[in-house]
């Protein structure tokens, strides 16, 4: 099965209503918030290449599509405008532990030049089970930088299983992990608070 066509089947199990849990909307407190976090707006957010933290690897996963790709729908869902960033291709090879301990020259050289707010996603773990019927489980992780002061803004974790009971299940287990994951990107980023979209200006209004 092709990752895209895996990703369609993935894409219908959640649209169809099939998951155990929804892809979180409404904020819950996250592991850490920064307190001056609102303190102007956060826009925008370079995402740089995720971290494999897996100890099992044997599912094979696009990261990039399946952690990156999510996390710019669920966030400019959210009024986070996103963009991926190729710059700081290293950062793929730190660990989470190090992210989360991060000093502050160190949070500085992260991302591209000019980019203030950064962000990197990590997949901690994945699995899928058959029974009669499937579930894939998944877990993952996000870190908020803020570039230019050299902290973290916000971290956290979020953890899904989807699943799908007798012979239609077993035929889907092949979708579950790609499921999962976006599950738990939902439920990760639904820490982050709201923000407010600025208005558009008006056709001949002057700039503000």
């Amino acid at each position: 099965m092709t990752p895209r066509l895996r990703a369609a089947i993935a894409a219908g199990v959640l649209g169809a209503g099939l998951g155990f849990g929804g892809c979180g909307s409404t904020w819950r407190p996250p592991i850490f918030l920064a307190q001056d976090f609102s303190d102007g707006r956060i826009a925008p957010i370079a995402i740089l290449p995720p971290v494999d933290a897996r100890i099992d690897t044997s599912i094979e996963v696009e990261l990039d599509e399946q952690l990156r790709g999510d996390a710019v729908k669920v966030l400019e869902r959210r009024g986070y405008p996103a963009v991926l960033s190729a710059a700081g291709a290293d950062a793929g090879t730190v660990t989470l532990d190090e992210l989360a301990s991060a000093d502050a020259a160190r949070i500085r050289a992260l991302g591209p030049p000019g980019a203030r707010w950064v962000m990197i996603l990590g997949l901690v773990d994945v699995s899928t089970a058959l029974t009669f019927g499937s579930t894939g489980n998944a877990e993952v992780a996000g870190f908020l930088f803020d570039t230019e002061r050299g902290v973290l803004l916000w971290r956290d974790k979020g953890v899904a299983q989807v699943g799908q009971g007798g012979l239609l299940g077993m035929a889907l287990v092949g979708a579950m992990d790609e499921a999962a994951i976006q599950t738990a990107v939902g439920h990760l980023l639904a820490s982050l608070p709201i923000q407010a979209v600025p208005p558009t200006p008006a056709a001949g209004a002057p700039p503000r």
